[in-house]
């Protein structure tokens, strides 16, 4: 899939065709916003993300609460299904089957090509701050604050994150990662006005106002939060994660936040990590990240279920650790915690017991049901139709079965 490498912008339509072989950073963005002032929507979390699996899945990044999820900005995809037959299929042409691959997963076919809408992309604002744990309380305040403001060009990410520390005597280092961007050369006066009121261990800003800038603020899959950690005067330096590890990703899906419910999540995190020592743990966080409740308000339908009456967003726990004798008691632990999380946010009124679970972000052994509710017994017949012989069992991710469930 690495020969599927191009971005081929049409100023035309001001659409532009994108490889599945392709990163987002570096890869897309490098070949469309400085030569064309154009961008998509894509992966912003984190350099080094997939076009296809980040496409195929949903695509929550920070424009969310401008332009929805990566599927829904998808005009068209070239796919190449079960059978080997080469398609383009849009909402005109073939629409069951692009449907269904607009967040469906490896299920269907191979893409080969996304043609995605693009919008203007002029100067932006962005800071990346690091906060002591003693600040955790008021940060979790600012958040707060920011979400009354529902700003849309906007997007706050807070990651309250636990790693050991180095040195010889191990103990745990807490810190709060937030990332406040705003599109566009200067954010609203006062917007972010709490988050810069609490001291800073560290911060970095896009100084430029360039999106390139922004991407390379964000620490890499192999590093964890405390970038820059020694410049508060201690002897700890930038904590990079050991060159082999494991770990998984899972999410509680939500729809709003309260402070009581922020709060509990960032103890229940502090408690977790306190196995961090013994269980060969290297990482875990809770990403308290809100949405605006219109972002869905144009979306389009699709295999994943969203829309203007279900604006739900991910609560993302990530949890890291070295070695496989330690993996059942840390995918037990995710399993657990994701479980109490989503229980809680139920009764704080923070979700629904319906919410369907974001496929990029769904820990291993999810039920398919869980993910595509509603949308299950159509996505079944379709999968039906054009792989009846099995052939995309042989790819990896949630599996669409072949036949509707026994009920």
């Amino acid at each position: 899939m690495s020969l599927f490498d191009k971005v081929v912008y049409h100023p035309d339509t001001t659409l532009v065709d994108i490889g599945p072989g392709l990163l987002w950073d570096p890869g897309v963005y490098d070949q469309l916003v400085p030569k064309y002032h154009r961008n998509v929507v894509g992966a912003t979390s984190c350099p080094g993300v997939g076009v296809a699996g980040f496409n195929l899945g949903g695509g929550y990044g920070n424009k969310a609460n401008q332009f929805g999820l990566a599927i829904d900005t998808i005009k068209a995809i070239e796919v190449v299904l079960p059978d080997g037959e080469v398609r383009t299929v849009s909402e005109t042409s073939g629409g069951d089957i692009f449907w269904a691959l607009k967040g469906g997963g490896n299920n269907f076919g191979i893409v080969t090509k996304w043609t995605m809408e693009t919008h203007p992309q002029g100067d932006i604002w962005f800071l990346a701050l690091n906060y002591d744990q003693q600040y955790f309380d008021q940060v979790q305040a600012a958040i707060w604050a920011y979400i009354q403001k529902q700003v849309p060009k906007s997007n706050v990410e807070t990651r309250f994150e636990w790693t050991p520390a180095n040195g010889n005597e191990f103990k745990v280092a807490a810190v709060c990662h937030a990332e406040l961007f705003y599109d566009g050369p200067g954010p609203p006066e006062d917007l972010f006005k709490e988050f810069l009121e609490i001291p800073v261990i560290v911060q970095q800003k896009a100084e430029n106002g360039t999106w390139k800038e922004m991407m390379e603020c964000l620490p890499n899959l192999r590093q964890t939060y405390r970038m820059g950690w020694g410049s508060n005067g201690t002897d700890q330096p930038v904590n990079d994660l050991p060159d082999s590890f494991r770990g998984r990703y899972t999410c509680v899906m939500l729809s709003r936040y309260t402070p009581a419910f922020m709060k509990w999540v960032v103890e229940l995190a502090e408690e977790v990590s306190k196995a961090l020592k013994s269980h060969g743990g290297l990482q875990f966080y809770h990403n308290i990240w809100p949405l605006s409740p219109t972002m869905f308000e144009n979306s389009p339908p699709s295999a994943w279920p969203h829309g203007p009456d279900t604006a739900f967003f991910p609560l993302p726990i990530r949890c890291l650790w070295q070695g496989k004798e330690d993996d059942k008691y840390w995918l037990d632990t995710l399993a657990a915690v994701t479980e109490k999380v989503r229980r809680y946010a139920i009764e704080q009124g923070c979700t629904t017991d319906g919410a369907p679970v974001y496929y990029n972000l769904a820990l291993d052994g999810t039920d398919v049901s869980l993910i595509y509710r509603e949308n299950l017994p159509r996505l079944v017949d379709i999968r039906a139709r054009y792989d009846r012989l099995g052939v995309m069992n042989r790819t990896g991710g949630f599996r669409i079965p072949l036949e509707q469930p026994l009920l």
